[in-house]
């Protein structure tokens, strides 16, 4: 399989794909219709499978294909949760996590987020690395919160079960 680099455009689209997969999950859940894609057509019963590229290097490649996730605690409406990572090999990077929603997805830039974390590029890396938590980072000072924090706690439980999709990218992410 082939590794992504970390906050790469590569790594951030499948990023994205991810939580636009796990939006689809968790609205057919919320519903109780059948989980669909983002063109609307049904989910297979493998989920993220329908997602592969075919060289094996698409989201599901990277998700675990047949992994589905669903939710109850999901906004009611669209979580726009930026990210500010600064000192990185790259620059600075921007993005938004959009969590629900027909829009879900990774966009650029933070404008429209409704809440984003600012921290560094070694703090971002622990984080998505697994080996600090948000929370830590927080707590420790590593990481700002600009905008409506408590968007983040109201949706605590989806962005635990995003979270739980997205884990898997580790695996094929490069720091």
């Amino acid at each position: 399989m082939t590794q992504l680099r970390y906050l790469s455009e590569e790594w951030l689209a499948a990023l994205g794909e991810l939580v636009a997969a796990a939006s689809v999950a968790e609205e057919g859940e919320r519903t109780g219709e059948p989980a669909a894609s983002p063109d609307g057509a049904p989910e297979p019963e493998q989920g993220r499978a329908a997602l592969a590229a075919d060289d094996g290097t698409g989201p599901a490649a990277v998700s675990g294909a047949g992994r589905s996730v669903t939710s109850v605690g999901a906004p009611d409406r669209p979580l726009r949760l930026g990210q500010v990572v600064a000192g990185g090999p790259d620059g600075e990077v921007a993005y938004t996590l959009v969590l629900g929603g027909d829009d879900a997805g990774v966009v650029a830039g933070v404008d429209d987020a409704d809440v984003t974390l600012v921290g560094s590029y070694e703090t971002a890396r622990a984080m998505a690395a697994g080996e600090m938590t948000a929370g830590e980072a927080l707590a420790g000072g590593l990481v700002k919160v600009r905008g409506n924090a408590g968007r983040l706690v109201g949706a605590a439980a989806f962005l635990a079960e995003v979270a739980e999709a997205v884990d898997v990218l580790r695996s094929r992410t490069s720091f």
